[in-house]
């Protein structure tokens, strides 16, 4: 994930990336976990951004921008899925904090906040 944010369309970028980055894991399906794990990976990646592009703000929203489209997305469905009212009161008020005034935000977030459950469910499944 990480060089597919870096490589986009800077390749070679890597040659500055400091030895010790990553050390990931997958979490398991429990709410409290796929809630966790949406907040460290979105913090994960804008810090490393931060880090690797001196606080370039344009650096930094642009990997925020990928993150938010793969990963975030993604676990901010699951997190939907199963969290209930946490994702209420906890996922999109850290979202928000984070992502409001990126558009993907608007187009991808926001929206399951109004879709049915069982519809996510489904439109998980057929993806």
């Amino acid at each position: 994930m990480i060089m597919a944010l870096l490589w986009n369309d800077r390749r070679g970028v890597l040659k500055y990336i400091p030895d010790k980055i990553v050390g990931r894991r997958w979490g398991s399906d429990r709410v409290t976990a796929i809630v966790e794990r949406l907040k460290e990976d979105v913090v994960f990646y804008d810090s490393l951004a931060r880090n690797i592009f001196d606080n370039n703000q344009f650096y930094v929203r642009r990997i925020n921008s990928l993150v938010l489209k793969n990963d975030g997305f993604s676990w901010a469905v699951r997190s939907r899925n199963v969290a209930g009212l946490k994702f209420y009161t906890d996922v999109f008020p850290f979202l928000w904090g984070r992502f409001w005034s990126y558009p993907l935000f608007w187009l991808k977030i926001v929206p399951l906040l109004f879709l049915p459950v069982t519809l996510l469910k489904i439109m998980r499944w057929t993806y």
